[in-house]
């Protein structure tokens, strides 16, 4: 049987088609912000007693990432990759970004990645530009 109606998906361009299925990335994962215009509070972070970066969360609990010493060797920059690891956990674990803070200030991480010293108190920046600062001049 043949309609006097034209076929909807033929009547809409394929942009306008796409639009109204709204398709979200497969396989995203959730995932703290890595930007923050709030102040932040961070820890150091040391690898065999050398202080190789800052892991920092914003106050608001909603970013965190590390920031590697600018004077870090290339080993000590790849470090990096571990604390991303560890961050991508915590938020699939369903915590805030100071949480995960927290939850590696109490229970310190082996060799890989390095640790927070122990008796280390957070630091505070009023935002995440005065740390980057920080870090470049070390």
């Amino acid at each position: 049987m043949v309609s006097n109606q034209p076929d909807p998906a033929h009547a809409m361009s394929r942009g306008e088609a796409w639009e109204d299925l709204g398709l979200e990335r497969s396989g995203s994962r959730p995932k703290f912000d890595r930007l923050t215009d709030t102040a932040v509070l961070y820890f150091p972070i040391h690898k065999e007693g050398v202080a190789i970066g800052y892991l920092w969360a914003s106050v608001d609990g909603k970013a965190a990432n590390f920031l590697s010493l600018q004077s870090a060797d290339t080993e000590a920059r790849n470090e990096k990759s571990v604390w991303v690891r560890r961050l991508l956990q915590a938020k699939r674990d369903g915590l805030t970004s100071i949480e995960a803070l927290e939850r590696w200030l109490r229970n310190p991480s082996g060799k890989q990645g390095g640790r927070i010293p122990p008796d280390s108190h957070p630091q505070k920046a009023k935002n995440l530009q005065e740390l980057q600062d920080t870090a470049n001049s070390q």
